[in-house]
Formats: structure tokens, sequence, C-alpha cells
């Protein structure tokens, strides 16, 4: 990521080995952060794969990905984004449903 924010695109991308690739296919963690170099160093379809691979995996912080995360600021443009930012927020707010309706449960009294 250092490469990356320094604007060093060949740099950036030596650092991506294969096992760092292949723990961010399964990490969802580590697939934002592959998404967030790749943006930064203008390898938009990378990094909307691993948006994506991110996605995929569980990592549904709507607000977070769709603009509080300014390394992919320049991702939002691209419909693909959009795309997956629509999935993103239909499943974050199917969550937050289910998280209001489990703590309303939790405080009725018990009969």
């Amino acid at each position: 990521m250092s490469r990356a924010l320094q604007g060093d695109a060949e740099g950036a991308l030596r650092q991506v080995t294969p096992q760092l690739g292949q723990a961010a296919s399964w990490t969802e963690y580590l697939a934002l952060f592959l998404a967030d170099g790749y943006s930064l160093i203008g390898r938009t379809d990378d990094a909307i794969r691993w948006v994506r691979t991110a996605v995929a995996l569980g990592f549904i912080n709507y607000p977070l990905l769709s603009t509080r995360d300014s390394f992919l600021a320049n991702l939002r443009s691209d419909p693909r984004f959009d795309e997956a930012m629509r999935m993103v927020k239909a499943r974050w707010q199917a969550l937050g449903e289910h998280l209001a309706l489990s703590l309303t449960r939790q405080s009725l009294p018990a009969r």
C-alpha cells in the first residue's frame, strides 16, 4: 500500500505476491486492501475485481465502500462499482432491519 500511496505503480504491483493474492481471495479485509491499492494506481479493472471479491466474502459496510473509503474514490464513477454498491446497500439495509428486529425481540418482557 505504501508504494501505491507514493504513486509507484510498478513497486506496488511487485508487492502483490501470489501468496497475498491467495490470502485475499479468502479474507474480505485483504481483498479490500488490494482493491484500495489497485484503485490508487489506476488499475480500475483489478480494483473492481477485488471490491467484488470483498463483497462476495461478506464485506458489506455500505457507508465505508460507497463514500468513506477515499482510496476507492476514482471507482465511484464506474458503472460496475455502482452495480456492486446496489447489492451491498441492499445487504447492509437487510442487516440493519434484522438487527433492529432482533433488538426489539430482546427488549420485549417475558410472558
